[in-house]
């Protein structure tokens, strides 16, 4: 991915929690012949047993892409909030842009064993579940519902080889710049607009500009 050097983020604990906040990816993979495949699935960030970073995610078992990973290169994308910048918001003429974060992510995938895929699905539901009205968890659902859902899926994990950051959230903008995009994207009181000024706030502009 192009990142300018001022927009790339090598904070790798912030770039985690970005990750645990934005699980719903874009898994990317190709084939021997035809055009690369791709699938948007949720997408947990966790530890294997070698204390190495692992994405781990499923597939339907429909879906040929799992037949592309095992032992081949995969690329994650994750996507943050974005929005759009007016050039009206600037002290000087310029052309309008597009804030956003987003992070890919490569590595060699491998496929899980059944009992594999069952540990990280109940992972992800306690992770999840507690925010339901009354939680679900592996261990409530009867084990033949949970067998028979288990052969409709594939579980994977990509090993963490490679990651790259791309915040591009006004920080080559000058302050009084950046402090009117703010207030411009405040008075817009949307949901995006609000969440994008809320982020920039944490990013200032790098001293010089």
């Amino acid at each position: 991915m192009y990142i300018p050097k001022l927009f790339r983020n090598e904070d790798f604990p912030q770039v985690q929690q970005f990750l645990r906040d934005n699980p719903f990816a874009l898994v990317v993979s190709r084939q021997v012949q035809g055009a690369p495949l791709a699938t948007h699935l949720p997408i947990s960030l966790e530890q294997n047993a070698a204390g190495e970073a692992v994405l781990t995610g499923h597939f339907a078992k429909a879906n040929p892409q799992w037949r592309t990973l095992e032992d081949h290169p995969v690329l994650v994308v994750f996507s943050g909030t974005h929005h759009y910048i007016s050039s009206a918001w600037y002290g000087h003429q310029n052309v309008p842009t597009w804030n956003y974060i987003a992070v890919h992510i490569s590595g060699r995938a491998r496929l899980h064993s059944p009992a594999e895929a069952a540990e990280a699905i109940a992972r992800m539901m306690e992770r999840y579940e507690p925010a339901a009205h009354s939680p679900a968890s592996l261990d409530k659902l009867a084990p033949a519902v949970v067998e028979r859902e288990l052969r409709g899926i594939v579980g994977f994990e990509v090993l963490v080889e490679n990651i790259e950051a791309a915040y591009k959230l006004s920080q080559n903008r000058n302050a009084a710049d950046f402090a009117n995009i703010l207030a411009e994207l405040e008075k817009l009181k949307t949901t995006d607009a609000a969440q994008m000024a809320a982020v920039m706030a944490q990013h200032k502009p790098h001293a010089g500009q």
